[in-house]
Order: C-alpha cells, then structure tokens, then sequence
C-alpha cells in the first residue's frame, strides 16, 4: 500500500484501524554461562524444575516459531508440521530455536509434558526475524486448526516479540476468546513487557525468566503484565544438526515460556474443559511465590507443576 493511500483508508467507516508492518524476532539469546550478573544464591526451597514424564496426553501445544526439526529423537513421532508463513518456505527449522522451544515444552528428555502433541507454525526465518503480518497469520492459523479439530485442549507458545502492535494483540486475544491457552515471552531486554507485543497481551500468559536459585535472570523484562516465571537460564534442549539427538544450552524468556507451556499442558490433560483465564488463575495459586530480584509491581509466582 502507497502512503498516500492513508488519507483514504481513514475515511473508510469498515476500517477499524491499520498500522504499518515491522518485523518481530527472537529475544536475544544468550549461550550458557553469559546471564549476565544474574546472582546465584543457595536454591533454598525454589523448586526444582517440574517434568511429567506421562503428562499433557491428548493436549497439542502450538510452536510458533522458527519451525521445528520433527524428526529429532526428542519428539517420539508425536510432532508435525503445521504450516509455514512467510518467504523462506522450507519445512523445517533452519535456526534451531524453535525445536529447541517445543523440546522445553514437550520434548521426551528435556521437556515437562512428555506425552504432548507439537504442530510447528513457522513465523520466522534462519535468522530468526520474520514480519508482524506472517506473525499474526501464523497466530490465526492456529486458532482456526484449533477451531476445526472440535477445540481439544490446545496452547500456543510463543518465544517471540516486537514492538507494540494492535494487530497482533488482537490475533491472540481473538484466539484466546475461543478457547485456546497462549504462553508468550516477556522479553530480554530488561524493560517493562507492556511495551512489547505480544507479551503485553492481558489474557495471555506472560512469562519472565528465572536461575535456577529462583532469582531473576538480569535480562528478563518485567512489569505488573507478567503473569509468572519459568526457568530460563542455562537451559539445555534440542537443536538442529546432522542428527537426531542434538542439543544445545542456552537462555532467555524464550526458554522459561514453553517450560510454563508444559507446566500448562500437564494441567490441561487433567481439566481439559478449564477456561484461560480460570487455568491462569489456578497456574499463580499453585505457584511457589518466591521469586526474587523483580522490580516491584512484578509478580514473584514460580510456575511449577501441581496435583488436581
């Protein structure tokens, strides 16, 4: 579209707003050892990292993502390609984050619902980056394969984030409303998540990251829309490679999300009838509720797994 065109769309009365496309990107990564000054005290009673062995049996959990390896050895056969969005339309992941994600989510070594079902939705290039509108085609797309499987208990999990943008807020709340559980990224750039898209979704679970004594990981961004926190330092998973058992270590936001995305999924296999925001509610009673090292208005809930 012209940007001359503007003037006319505003005068447009179906035309309840537009805004330009920008280009969305993983949070930075950060190899193992590189958190920054993240302090590392005694564990004290933080938990330890939760996993199900059998849990999240007949819950699909959507990657989106910069695709998925499927055929690495982590998933078991149970995950599949969805569909891919954008130019580079290859089906597989070329950068290795995203099967690194869906392996923290649901993979057989690494992962916490084991027995969970993965759908690949790849939004985003080798190098990581892709544009707001495939982002949000992406999002639409699992909502509507959602929608036409008869709405079995579904989350999509998002380790992703841009700048603010109505557009894809709205993608996600719209899918949210219908039923499926979204885990989305806070982000790494130690600023409040309310002006990152689509952490600052409300109905989304917005996700900081943790070390494992608990304390904040000195990337994660913060602010009173985040909903709890996952491990997300040093955190080893799949990856690409010449073969099917490649791992790598790593951290961010991106990795403390699909950790509380199995956390869910676990849940959801036990309620597969629970609501978002009442399956959100129950995530932060049951949480422990001692993370440290958040500027204050930031939750201090620890997703963890919990018994029905």
């Amino acid at each position: 579209m012209d940007r001359g065109d503007v003037p006319l769309l505003r005068d447009i009365s179906d035309v309840e707003y537009f805004e330009e496309d920008q280009t969305v990107s993983l949070p930075i990564q950060l190899p193992i050892g590189q958190d920054g000054t993240t302090p590392r005290y005694e564990r004290g009673s933080c938990p330890e990292p939760s996993f199900d062995n059998y849990g999240g049996k007949g819950v699909t959990i959507y990657g989106i993502d910069t695709g998925i390896k499927i055929e690495h050895a982590c998933f078991g056969g149970r995950a599949r390609w969805g569909k891919t969005f954008g130019p580079e339309q290859i089906e597989t992941d070329l950068n290795g984050h995203g099967t690194h994600t869906a392996a923290t989510a649901a993979g057989n070594y690494w992962g916490v619902a084991r027995l969970a079902n993965i759908v690949s939705v790849k939004v985003l290039n080798a190098v990581g980056s892709g544009q707001n509108s495939d982002v949000v085609a992406g999002v639409d797309y699992a909502c509507d394969h959602f929608e036409k499987s008869g709405k079995p208990p579904s989350i999509a999990t998002m380790s992703l984030g841009g700048s603010a943008s109505q557009l894809l807020d709205s993608a996600v709340t719209n899918c949210i409303d219908k039923g499926m559980h979204f885990t989305v990224a806070a982000g790494n750039d130690n600023k409040d998540a309310n002006d990152y898209s689509p952490a600052r979704v409300p109905l989304a679970n917005t996700i900081g990251a943790i070390n494992a004594t608990c304390y904040k990981a000195d990337f994660s961004n913060f602010g009173n829309r985040l909903d709890a926190h996952g491990f997300g330092v040093d955190i080893t998973s799949a990856w690409i490679g010449p073969g099917k058992n490649d791992s790598k270590t790593i951290s961010g936001t991106s990795m403390a999300t699909p950790y509380v995305a199995g956390i869910l999924a676990v849940a959801l296999e036990k309620d597969q009838r629970i609501k978002p925001q009442e399956l959100t509610s129950k995530m932060k009673e049951k949480a422990y509720h001692g993370a440290i090292g958040f500027p204050e208005g930031t939750t201090n809930d620890v997703a963890q797994l919990w018994q029905s």
